[in-house]
């Protein structure tokens, strides 16, 4: 059964529910950019316990078999209440964050589900204040400077920067095994480049 539209008061608290988790912002933009996502054997079940969160908040459509089912839903579809999140979360992010070009073109190179899930991550910090920042996440370079190492996936990492109008740049990104070699590189004094 479809949700009923949201008021406009809510969309702002239920951005921050969903910018509170980066899972919940990546399956709600793969679903608004696919139109559905159908349930299948292969799938995760920590998408479908997204898809679940989702549907829960109003955000996507669950499609049964039949009206008033309760069996596990078929398919998942996209609905106005996400669209109308995802652009809220999108005009407030759009003078906080930005991605330089040799990000972008980095970022272009990998799988869809990767771009995404990192993109998710850097937009969910991006949205917080540098305070409330997860330190299981984001630790900070140097005390001197606004730059922090940022866990955007299990194998990146993101280098990002600060600047004194609250601006998230995301500078660099770098595979976690590389920065593991550079870091050990560096500690044992042998040329890092």
């Amino acid at each position: 059964m479809p949700a009923e539209l949201v008021p406009p008061a809510t969309i702002q608290s239920l951005a921050d529910t969903v910018l509170g988790s980066p899972a919940l912002l990546r399956v709600l933009r793969e679903l608004q950019q696919a139109g559905f996502i159908q349930n299948s054997e292969e799938d995760d079940p920590e998408t479908t316990q997204i898809l679940t969160r989702l549907s829960e908040l109003g955000l996507v459509d669950p499609g049964h078999h039949k009206p008033g089912c309760e069996s596990e839903p078929f398919i998942w579809v996209r609905n106005g209440n996400g669209g109308r999140v995802l652009k809220h979360i999108d005009v407030a992010l759009a003078d906080k964050l930005q991605f330089n070009r040799h990000v972008q073109t980095a970022l272009e190179a990998l799988p869809e589900r990767d771009r995404q899930t990192i993109r998710a991550t850097v937009e969910s910090i991006a949205y917080k204040q540098p305070s409330a920042w997860p330190p299981e996440l984001v630790s900070r370079v140097s005390p001197s400077e606004p730059m922090y190492f940022v866990r955007v996936h299990p194998d990146y990492r993101a280098v990002i920067t600060v600047s004194d109008t609250g601006r998230i740049e995301l500078v660099d990104m770098m595979r976690e095994d590389t920065l593991r070699q550079f870091l050990e590189r560096s500690r044992d004094g042998r040329r890092v480049g």
